[in-house]
């Protein structure tokens, strides 16, 4: 008879990855955060009308993308981020590999604010002194955060 042994790293793995499921990363907005300032919106409400709806101008609808753009843009540093965290922290703490893939996002999220090679500039009519696209007092970029939670079954 031949018995087969889980050799005691691929158990560590094992564990490691099972500490992970079930669990997910959302970077972004949440309603349990306010109302932004200025717009007396939800910060989601604001961002959904900046980045799906659109703002109004004289030459259409100006979509402010930043979520979608910066996914293209840093797909390739996010996954190779990702990829760097999990070989260094999946076995001793898998929860920092979450914590690394929220940081990373969020980070990258909030160095699109204000970016005009990311995101299109400012009418020339805005009231603003600067072309800081989604940049007025700051409130929405500080308000970027990532939240680690449970999936719900079948999410």
């Amino acid at each position: 008879m031949v018995k087969r042994t889980v050799h005691p790293a691929r158990a560590k793995l094992l564990r490691a990855a099972r500490n992970l499921d079930g669990k997910k990363v959302s970077v972004g907005f949440f309603a349990d955060q306010g109302t932004h300032t200025d717009s007396n919106m939800t910060y989601p409400e604001l961002m959904y009308l900046q980045e799906v709806h659109g703002v109004r101008s004289k030459n259409g609808l100006v979509h402010r993308r930043l979520f979608e753009l910066t996914a293209m843009t840093h797909r390739d540093e996010i996954l190779r981020n990702l990829n760097a965290s999990a070989r260094r922290n999946l076995l001793s703490s898998p929860q920092r590999v979450l914590k690394a893939f929220g940081q990373d996002i969020k980070g990258k999220l909030q160095s699109g604010f204000g970016n005009t090679s990311l995101l299109p500039p400012n009418a020339a009519s805005t009231r603003k002194k600067k072309n800081t696209p989604l940049v007025d007092s700051g409130e929405l970029k500080s308000k970027v955060t990532y939240r680690i939670t449970s999936r719900k079954p079948n999410s």
